[in-house]
C-alpha cells in the first residue's frame, strides 16, 4: 500500500485520475455527471473516465463528458455479451497505460477490473482507489436465488458465479489491498469493517445536489388536469420490485380514508416491462388505480416540474441489508426543492430527515407513515415550514461542490506529485 502524500505541492497542482465506472455513458447518476462531471473539476481532480455505452444511446451523438477525457465501450443485445465486453475493453484500457498519464487508477463497482487496476497502479507506483456504490455482488446473489432457473441455465449460472467470486474478491482481494476505499454511506462502511476491511480507509460519500440545478429550475410545460383539485402526494425515482414501491398504494389508500382528494403521483417507472405491468396491477389490487398517476420515465427538468405539484414528498427504502447501505438521491432533490417530507427510518434518510428536520421519518409500517402524511396534509402551515428547512441543509451538508472539496482532499492525501 503507498503511503499518503504531505507535500504542500500536492493540493494546487491538477490531478488526472483513470476512472472504469460500471454504468454506462451517458449516464442519469448525479454522483457520476456531477460530482465526477462537474465538482471536481472545479478543485482540480479531473477524470478519464472508461464506460460502456449506455442502453439504447446513440454512440454517434454523445454529450460532451465535462469532467476531463472520455472513453468510450461498445454495447450489444446480449446482456452477458454486453458485460464481458466491458471487462474485457477496461482490462484492456488499463494494460494499456503509460507511467507518468495518471496520478491515480479508481475503478467503480467493477471487483474483476478492479483486479487488473491494482496490478497496473502497482506497476506504475500511483494509488489504486476502489468506489463502492452498491452492494452489487451480494444483489447478483439474491437474484440468482430468488428467480433460479426462471432466468434461464445461462444467466442463472452466470449471475451465481459472479456473485459468489466477485463478493469474494471483493472483501478479501480488492478493498483490503487498495489504497483508499470510497464507499455509498456510513452504514456501508460499517458493513464492510464488519467484513475485515479497515475503516479508518474508508471514506462515505453520500448522494448529493447539484445546487445550480436546483436554484434555477428549467420550466417545462406539463400536463397538470388530471391532477387538479388533488392533494397530491408524490414519489419520483426507479419502481423495481425491490424498492416495494407498492408500498405506497396501501399509504394512498389509509390516507383517503381521511383525505378522499388525495392522489399519488409517481414520477417515473420501473426499469422492466414485467415490473411496470406488476406495480399496475398491484395498484388495482389494493383498489387506487384511480388515484394513481404515472408518468414514466421523463427529464430531469420534467420531474422537477411534475414535483412541484406535490404538497408531501415520500421517500421508501424497504428493510433490506441490500437497500440499507444506500443513499437516497430522491430525498435530497425533494429538500432542494422545498418539499416537506415523509421518508421511512432507513439509515442514511434517518440521517437527513432528523438533521434537517425538513419532514418525518417512520417505519416501515402502513399505519405509522401514513399517519405522518396525514399530519402533513392536514397542517399546511406546519408542512410549509418544514419545507423551508431543506435547500439549506443541502446546500450546507448535501451540495456536490461541497462533497467535491472533502473528495478530492482524500486523493490528495495520496496522490504523491
Amino acid at each position: 500500500m503507498s503511503s499518503p502524500s504531505t507535500s504542500s505541492e500536492s493540493s494546487s497542482r491538477p490531478l488526472w485520475i483513470y476512472k472504469a465506472i460500471a454504468d454506462g455513458y451517458p449516464t442519469y447518476r448525479a454522483d457520476i455527471a456531477v460530482l465526477f462531471g462537474k465538482a471536481l473539476p472545479s478543485v482540480g481532480i479531473h477524470s478519464h473516465l472508461v464506460a460502456q455505452l449506455a442502453p439504447g444511446a446513440d454512440a454517434g451523438n454523445l454529450p460532451e463528458w465535462t469532467g476531463g477525457t472520455l472513453e468510450v465501450l461498445p454495447r450489444y443485445d446480449s446482456r452477458i455479451r454486453s458485460q464481458l465486453t466491458a471487462f474485457f475493453g477496461a482490462t484492456r484500457s488499463l494494460l494499456r497505460l503509460r507511467k507518468g498519464r495518471f496520478d491515480a487508477i479508481q475503478v467503480r463497482d467493477q471487483v474483476f477490473v478492479a483486479l487488473t487496476g491494482l496490478v497496473v497502479a502497482r506497476r506504475l507506483g500511483i494509488p489504486f482507489f476502489y468506489w463502492m456504490s452498491f452492494p452489487l455482488y451480494e444483489a447478483a446473489q439474491r437474484t440468482a436465488a430468488d428467480l433460479g432457473l426462471k432466468l434461464g441455465l445461462v444467466r442463472f449460472l452466470f449471475l451465481w458465479a459472479r456473485g459468489r467470486l466477485g463478493a469474494w474478491l471483493l472483501y478479501r482481494v480488492v478493498l483490503p489491498r487498495s489504497d483508499f476505499v470510497f464507499v455509498q454511506s456510513d452504514r456501508m462502511r460499517e458493513d464492510v469493517a464488519r467484513l475485515g476491511v479497515d475503516p479508518e480507509k474508508m471514506m462515505p460519500v453520500p448522494m448529493g445536489i447539484d445546487p445550480e440545478r436546483f436554484a434555477h429550475p428549467a420550466a417545462v410545460p406539463i400536463d397538470r388536469a388530471r391532477l387538479a383539485g388533488k392533494r397530491v402526494i408524490a414519489y419520483l425515482g426507479t419502481c423495481d420490485r425491490l424498492r416495494r414501491i407498492d408500498f405506497l398504494f396501501e399509504v394512498l389508500a389509509e390516507v383517503r380514508t381521511r383525505f378522499p382528494d388525495a392522489m399519488l403521483l409517481i414520477v417515473g417507472d420501473a426499469p422492466e416491462e414485467e415490473d411496470q405491468r406488476w406495480l399496475r396491477q398491484r395498484a388495482v389490487d389494493v383498489g387506487v388505480a384511480d388515484d394513481v398517476m404515472i408518468t414514466g420515465w421523463v427529464s430531469p427538468a420534467e420531474g422537477q416540474s411534475w414535483m412541484a405539484t406535490a404538497e408531501v414528498a415520500v421517500s421508501i427504502f424497504a428493510p433490506d441489508p441490500l437497500l440499507d447501505s444506500c443513499s437516497p438521491t430522491k430525498l435530497v432533490e425533494y429538500l432542494a426543492m422545498g418539499k416537506a417530507v415523509v421518508a421511512n427510518d432507513q439509515p442514511d434518510q434517518s440521517v437527513v430527515v432528523n438533521e434537517s428536520q425538513a419532514g418525518f421519518c417512520v417505519p416501515f409500517e402502513v399505519e405509522p407513515f401514513a399517519g405522518a402524511v396525514m399530519r402533513l396534509l392536514s397542517d399546511p402551515a406546519a408542512a410549509a415550514e418544514m419545507a423551508v428547512r431543506g435547500p439549506d441543509y443541502v446546500r450546507r451538508r448535501r451540495s456536490y461542490p461541497i462533497l467535491a472539496e472533502q473528495v478530492a482532499a482524500a486523493y490528495r492525501r495520496w496522490i504523491r506529485v
